[in-house]
């Protein structure tokens, strides 16, 4: 269980590893691979955006770094990936939960960026690299997307799934633990041959800002 902030809150994450029939398995295996490839279809339209538009320069190694590049947002990359039949093949918010993963990454990305042309960080960052192809990536569903039906919480599918699996939606116990009115996100992650639910929700407290220009001091 690890702890994070998202707008100004602290979540906390519960991964719960998952007890599937063949056509569960199947099935969640087949979106984590579109995912995976929605991921790489999004990053590949990224980078051939950012090298053309950015500024190659070369250090006294001859190393090549680039400064000054564009890097589209999430809007753009939903405009140009709604018709890749990777997106298509999954829900359609999951689908976006992907894009929007990516577009966080980039933010990191720019932000190491301008402090490393700052002479604040001591290596040059790289973009996102592409995951593995043919590999499973995270799917995630927000909230809105969840429905908690008799103890267990049911994940939509989407129209393609339904078509080719004959499956609209699956089914999976909800921690006894947790409380559905906190969640926020559900997550299916392939790790080790397996997958996992990871469930992110609010905590309930708040980040505390400190004042970076208060000191303690200590007698002893």
């Amino acid at each position: 269980m690890g702890k994070i902030e998202l707008d100004n809150k602290m979540f906390a994450c519960q991964q719960n590893l998952l007890h599937l029939n063949k056509l569960q398995k199947a099935v969640l295996v087949f979106i984590c691979q579109q995912s995976n490839s929605l991921y790489n279809s999004a990053l590949y339209e990224v980078r051939q955006r950012y090298f053309k538009s950015s500024k190659a320069i070369i250090d006294d190694e001859g190393v090549v770094k680039r400064r000054g590049g564009h890097l589209v947002g999430y809007s753009f990359l939903c405009q140009t990936l709604k018709s890749n039949k990777n997106y298509k093949s999954i829900f359609a918010q999951a689908a976006q939960q992907t894009l929007k993963g990516l577009v966080e990454s980039l933010k990191s990305y720019k932000a190491l960026l301008k402090k490393f042309f700052k002479s604040g960080l001591n290596f040059y960052p790289s973009l996102p690299k592409y995951p593995s192809s043919g590999g499973l990536y995270t799917v995630s569903y927000p909230k809105q997307a969840l429905k908690l039906i008799n103890g267990q919480i049911r994940i939509p599918l989407g129209k393609q799934i339904k078509a080719w699996f004959r499956l609209s939606e699956i089914h999976l116990p909800f921690p006894s633990n947790l409380d559905f009115t906190t969640i926020r996100e559900l997550r299916i992650l392939p790790r080790n041959g397996c997958l996992y639910a990871e469930y992110v929700y609010n905590t309930g407290a708040k980040q505390i800002e400190l004042n970076p220009d208060a000191s303690v001091t200590s007698d002893q």
